[in-house]
């Protein structure tokens, strides 16, 4: 069983990597999260919340499309495929964009009044299965609700879609849709914190 699981990764690793001895590698394709959803209808508001840039787990890694063989499998990189930005910016930009709809967003708190929502982006990735046959692509944020110095709510969520394709742009039109799932919810969470603030 371990040396099939082996076999499979060496193949998916060369097949995904699209190596070709003897000749210069093309520059990477880029790949982000396209154009962001309808508008929802707006039924809350808030007067500004700050959104500083988020932190991101080192396993994420910077322009790098990670994938993996498995949940527990070592992450590994596309070598024809990159992220347009690193990915902790790209889904704070989805963010911010969704929070905009409801009130002014900030990147720092101007004064301890002011709410806070801190980021981290724990994961964002491709994960195959364990035999290579189908992947999804699965996202993890950690929030943190502060206002004056206080803690005030933590939100811990994770997202997984599967995708079309066992290829990198159909992992990142997978990422794409379990982001703005994820953000939907996180959204939907900080309207709570908020109105039970007032």
């Amino acid at each position: 069983m371990r040396s099939r699981r082996l076999w499979l990764l060496g193949a998916l690793s060369f097949s995904l990597a699209g190596c070709g001895l003897g000749k210069v590698a093309p520059a990477p394709k880029e790949l982000d999260l396209g154009s962001p959803p309808a508008a929802e209808t707006i039924s809350w508001r808030f007067d500004a919340i700050a959104l500083p840039v988020f932190n991101q787990s080192k396993q994420v890694g910077l322009e790098d499309v990670i994938w993996r063989l498995g949940d527990d499998g070592a992450p590994n990189r596309y070598a024809t495929y990159r992220w347009s930005a690193p990915p902790a910016r790209l889904v704070r930009e989805r963010l911010f964009e969704q929070l905009s709809l409801h009130g002014a967003v900030l990147t720092e708190s101007i004064n301890s009044e002011m709410p806070q929502l801190r980021v981290t982006l724990m994961q964002f990735e491709q994960i195959y299965r364990p035999d290579g046959s189908t992947n999804e692509g699965r996202v993890t944020l950690q929030a943190v609700f502060i206002r004056d110095g206080q803690v005030l709510g933590q939100f811990l969520g994770s997202q997984a879609q599967e995708a079309s394709a066992n290829t990198a742009p159909a992992g990142a039109a997978a990422l794409r849709i379990a982001t703005d799932r994820l953000i939907d919810r996180l959204t939907r969470w900080l309207s709570e914190k908020l109105r039970e603030q007032k």
